[in-house]
């Protein structure tokens, strides 16, 4: 046992071989232990407490205002707690934390019709599949699909190669809506792609002129050209009819003469009209908009039936 003063002790040595010191021990060269069981350690001065390796190397260094310096790597295998935690350079699984921060989802909401999507831990957007989009024009190369107002839209193509360049977008076809004749496709030219030719399967109606550069077929049948056209035989029976409309014939009794009768023509009583019979004369008199009165002749100019007495009738359109 040492004591200070009678009253104060210094120091005990037990017989187990430990030493207890009861005040401050000031130690001004190097204190060697194998293990320092402690609860405080605490700097003699504003240098703090260094902690080195046996070659001199400061590991980890206190600082005056409480901060605790590490000049290198810091390592460990349980959990590191802080309000606020700097460092040059942090991994995290062996992967720079910086690069982890570029690849995370950056804070944003998607506003429809846009979805985000999750892929295997990978962020993306998409298109609503079930949404409808807006835009002005949506567009495919040098193609693209613009509404230029309410009642049209229309595929059009950027004009900037060719020997005529117009640098602007020219329509290629229109789509055209209105309350009368509802849907319209308009073009100034439209072809097959690799057939010979372009089949439209069903009616097909011209409004204006058609004009055909080719040759025209048909497998059907063609519209009459004429308004009437008929053969008649000397008892005023129509045997057969070529016309658009109808023609009656009545046999005059007591001469070689035909009331005929069809309906009433678009151009009045000044239609054109061919006749013929197989008698030497055939005349036409009061001729009206819906008939006229037909007489055959033999070769004196009075009626009768030198021939078989038939006659073919004629009236354009």
């Amino acid at each position: 046992m040492i004591r200070s003063t009678p009253t104060i002790i210094a120091a005990n040595f037990l017989a187990d071989g430990d030493a207890l010191f009861y005040q401050d021990v000031t130690t001004f060269g190097t204190t060697t232990t194998p293990t320092l069981a402690t609860t405080l350690v605490k700097a003699r001065n504003s240098t703090g407490v260094v902690l080195t390796t046996s070659a001199g190397t400061t590991v980890m260094q206190s600082a005056e205002n409480g901060n605790m310096v590490v000049p290198y790597d810091l390592v460990c295998a349980g959990q590191v707690e802080a309000e606020d935690l700097k460092a040059r350079t942090l991994l995290h699984n062996g992967t720079l934390l910086s690069e982890l921060l570029e690849r995370r989802e950056r804070a944003f909401v998607a506003v429809a019709p846009l979805q985000k999507t999750l892929d295997g831990g990978s962020f993306g957007l998409r298109l609503d599949p079930s949404a409808t989009v807006a835009a002005d024009a949506f567009q495919s190369g040098k193609f693209r699909l613009h509404a230029p107002d309410d009642t049209a839209v229309e595929i059009q193509r950027f004009d900037d190669d060719g020997a005529t360049q117009s640098d602007s977008w020219q329509r290629v076809a229109r789509f055209v809506w209105n309350d009368v004749s509802l849907g319209t496709v308009q073009m100034n030219t439209f072809r097959g792609i690799d057939a010979a030719a372009v089949l439209c399967q069903d009616n097909l109606t011209v409004q204006n002129n058609l004009h055909c550069g080719g040759n025209f077929t048909c497998d059907g049948t063609m519209p009459s050209p004429y308004w009437v056209a008929a053969h008649v035989n000397a008892a005023g029976v129509v045997t057969s009819q070529k016309g658009v409309h109808t023609l009656l014939a009545t046999k005059i009794s007591g001469d070689t003469a035909f009331d005929v009768s069809f309906p009433a023509h678009p151009d009045g009583a000044e239609y054109v009209v061919i006749h013929s019979s197989s008698e030497f004369h055939c005349l036409v008199r009061m001729q009206s908009d819906s008939g006229f009165r037909l007489y055959t002749r033999g070769h004196t100019n009075i009626g009768a039936a030198q021939g078989n007495g038939d006659v073919c009738i004629v009236i354009l359109k």
